[in-house]
């Protein structure tokens, strides 16, 4: 808790909020337009939606670490990515991070900045229809872990718009350690497709196929690699419809030093 607070208070696009739940103070971090050199920094990356009790200071919540698109920036450049060993390769779907965590023994959803959201509240709408599902949940989070989701609903659009509601699990994190695992008996109820990761050249296929014109409803792929590292890979398709650009943020850093230094 400390060091985030060091954080924030050296980094002007890393920021946080206090919620009250079940009269306990939840404080998360989480940041705003951020350039990739903010996470150039100890603990930076670990700062997506971390969460604590404000006056124990106990870790509540531990999210996926920071991670990005492949070729966005210096940290996922092409040169490096492909020389790493993938371990996991799953579908990555257009819907709302869900957070799950404990307070007063009961159980609770948050988004990546929000425990009060209405993807909170519909999350934790679709786990109290499924009793077995939420207690399995619990059991996770007990055990030290954050069970992290992804939720799919027709109530909570994004670039692709899906008819059904899901609440697909991603993964877990412990909340000691770090470490990252996947929870079987969390993934039996609904989670990601996931791909063979042990064929040749498994990243370069990926990349090769992502200007496929005939994809139009797929966001993209979350590949997992043995160095510990997450790269989001993304379809031309997707990225078009998000208007995102596509050239990488640190180009302009580059031309900046050319010009100005």
């Amino acid at each position: 808790l400390d060091n985030c607070m060091k954080l924030v208070s050296s980094v002007e696009s890393f920021i946080y909020k206090v919620e009250k739940i079940d009269d306990v103070n939840i404080i998360t971090f989480s940041y705003r337009h951020p350039s990739y050199s903010d996470f150039d920094r100890m603990y930076a990356r670990n700062l997506r939606s971390i969460s604590f009790n404000f006056d124990t200071k106990e870790c509540l919540v531990l999210s996926f670490h920071k991670f990005f698109n492949y070729d966005e920036n210096p940290f996922t450049l092409p040169y490096y990515v492909n020389k790493w060993i993938p371990i996991r390769v799953s579908d990555k779907a257009d819907g709302s991070l869900i957070l799950f965590f404990e307070v007063n023994g009961k159980l609770y959803a948050k988004t990546k900045f929000n425990s009060t959201s209405d993807q909170s509240i519909l999350a934790m709408k679709i786990v109290n229809e499924n009793l077995e599902l939420k207690q399995e949940i619990h059991n996770v989070v007990k055990n030290g872990y954050t069970p992290m989701f992804e939720l799919i609903h027709p109530d909570d659009p994004h670039v692709i718009s899906y008819d059904k509601k899901h609440l697909y699990y991603l993964m877990s994190r412990n909340r000691d350690n770090g470490e990252y695992n996947f929870h079987e008996n969390l993934a039996k109820y609904d989670t990601v497709e996931v791909f063979d990761h042990k064929k040749e050249n498994v990243v370069d296929n990926i990349v090769n196929n992502l200007s496929d014109a005939s994809i139009k409803d797929k966001e993209g792929f979350v590949v997992y690699f043995s160095n510990g590292e997450i790269v989001k890979f993304k379809y031309t398709q997707y990225i078009s419809r998000h208007n995102i650009e596509s050239i990488p943020c640190y180009t302009y850093e580059l031309v900046a030093k050319l010009f100005f230094e």
